[in-house]
């Protein structure tokens, strides 16, 4: 595997075996699509030769405004989206192989948390079914296992075992977005991909899911990618951060160290349009 490059182009050290194999990552990813305009057909390149990687333990967050590319790409290493070049890989999974056991073994080390929980999850299903479904695809348990795993998921996120038989329509916000959280750790990922998982909730609310995140990746140690245009998101639960700007890397480095320092004129944009993070930065 070739190095990445950093923010000012140097090459990064290449990953040894080890980190290799827990780490999902992808190299010189490209995803382009074709629109139709009232001048014609157009291609747009919403994803623009990234590299990333994602190392269990560890969280990397992916910043920028609507547009960047930050979804296609989250959506590209999950294998919801073909990419047009590169490669995209899950230890030594080939995502880009769409065979059905490559599927199911990527369906067992990496797990989706989506922006809207409401779309996400079906609301005439009950909260047992929408949790269990991922045991019962990958036949994993007994029907009382199974209902055993549920319990001890809703706990986990802080959710009652009474709500196991309410239908997701009737649950708020907040709580639909933990169970999303608790249906995503059924089968213990390495992975946890979390596209902008708190802008659809109230603010009340927002912290409450952010503390949770944070608390399960210490607890099960899994990797996560967070996705998200919120500075203070990123600054809360990220590690490592990379900066996109129109499909590209525009700056990437730990994230104590962009927040002290931007590098780019754009991430500078981002903090400063963040109050508290400006005047961090401002005074620091």
């Amino acid at each position: 595997m070739s190095a990445e490059p950093t923010a000012s182009g140097a090459p990064a050290a290449a990953p040894t075996a080890e980190d290799a194999a827990t780490t999902l990552r992808c190299e010189q990813l490209c995803v382009s699509f074709t629109v139709t305009t009232p001048l014609g057909q157009q291609t747009v390149d919403a994803v623009r030769g990234v590299s990333v990687a994602v190392r269990r333990g560890r969280v990397l967050g992916i910043v920028g405004e609507s547009g960047s590319g930050k979804s296609t790409l989250a959506r590209s290493l999950v294998g919801l989206q073909r990419p047009t070049s590169g490669t995209v890989r899950c230890g030594e999974l080939d995502v880009a192989d769409r065979s059905l056991e490559m599927r199911r073994q990527l369906g067992r080390r990496v797990a989706m948390v989506f922006q809207d929980p409401r779309s996400s999850l079906n609301p005439r299903l009950s909260v047992r079914a929408v949790v269990s479904d991922p045991l019962k695809v990958h036949g994993i348990g007994t029907r009382e296992t199974r209902a055993a795993r549920v319990e001890q998921l809703l706990s986990d996120v802080g959710l009652p075992a009474r709500l196991a038989g309410r239908r997701v329509r009737t649950l708020s916000g907040g709580q639909l977005q933990r169970v999303a959280i608790a249906r995503a750790l059924a089968l213990e990922p390495d992975f946890i991909v979390a596209d902008e998982p708190t802008s659809a909730l109230d603010v009340s609310v927002q912290a409450q899911i952010l503390n949770l995140l944070a608390e399960l990746r210490r607890e099960h140690q899994f990797g996560m990618l967070v996705i998200s245009h919120d500075m203070r998101v990123m600054r809360f639960l990220c590690d490592d951060l990379v900066v996109m700007l129109a499909g590209a890397v525009v700056e990437r480095g730990p994230a104590a160290d962009i927040y002290a320092a931007p590098e780019h004129e754009y991430t500078r944009e981002l903090i400063g349009a963040t109050p508290l993070l400006g005047s961090a930065a401002a005074t620091g």
